[in-house]
């Protein structure tokens, strides 16, 4: 990419790119870098046609994506290293797995700090890119999270209200999380009286804007702004 010239400043002809490149006009316009999506999906029944999403992500300048996952594990890769040969058209492609899923793993075994390991080694083996986790118990957390680390692998939560009693975000984050979606677990980092937060006996969870809501209401349940605490988990 080369500039020859902005307005009110004749083009230097000199400046032009090798002969053989396009040219665009960017009288008005302006050129960012791709945007990079830490949280997508392309699972149910987008799945059938990821062209149509892929295609969606790229004309809104997203270059580059954390499927959490996008698919299924061997599907997910299989889709990754398409796009990385580009042949395809679609994002750079980030594979990011639940523990103790994909293809081949059996599902009949425990979760366990054991098997939590055992399952980071077959998933590394397997190419992922890193762990997409829920709120698991702290000793799963804990293997998960170490044997993540030695094998290079990325990690993100989505530490969902089943697990949050057991592990927040702050947990999670003293044990070597990388990032968090969603903001379930920030508020019950901070909570002042109580260590799960009070639902209306009329809140539907599995509908996103009562859970998501739910969480928002809790903002006077919890440290003060700027408190040791607040301070503490900021950090």
């Amino acid at each position: 990419v080369a500039s020859v010239g902005f307005p009110q400043v004749a083009i230097n002809p000199e400046r032009r790119p090798a002969k053989g490149t396009r040219e665009i006009d960017g009288t008005g316009l302006y050129l960012m870098p791709g945007f990079i999506d830490l949280h997508v999906h392309c699972g149910g029944g987008q799945a059938n046609v990821p062209d149509y999403v892929y295609k969606l992500w790229m004309m809104h300048g997203v270059t580059t994506v954390r499927g959490v996952p996008c698919g299924s594990m061997d599907w997910d890769l299989g889709q990754r290293d398409l796009s990385s040969k580009n042949q395809i058209v679609a994002p750079r492609i980030f594979s990011y797995h639940r523990p103790f899923s994909g293809e081949g793993w059996d599902r009949n075994k425990p979760q366990t700090a054991e098997t939590a390991r055992e399952w980071v080694r077959w998933a590394a083996n397997k190419g992922i890119d890193g762990l997409k986790l829920t709120g698991y118990d702290p000793d799963v957390m804990a293997a998960l999270l170490d044997e993540a680390k030695k094998h290079n692998l990325g990690s993100t939560a989505h530490i969902d209200q089943m697990g949050v009693v057991r592990m927040t975000a702050r947990d999670a984050s003293r044990l070597g999380l990388g990032a968090m979606t969603h903001y379930y677990g920030l508020f019950e980092s901070l909570f002042k009286d109580t260590s799960v937060q009070p639902y209306d006996p009329s809140i539907k969870y599995n509908d996103e804007k009562h859970s998501f809501g739910q969480v928002a209401r809790n903002w006077n349940r919890i440290q003060p702004r700027g408190s040791e605490k607040w301070n503490a988990l900021i950090m």
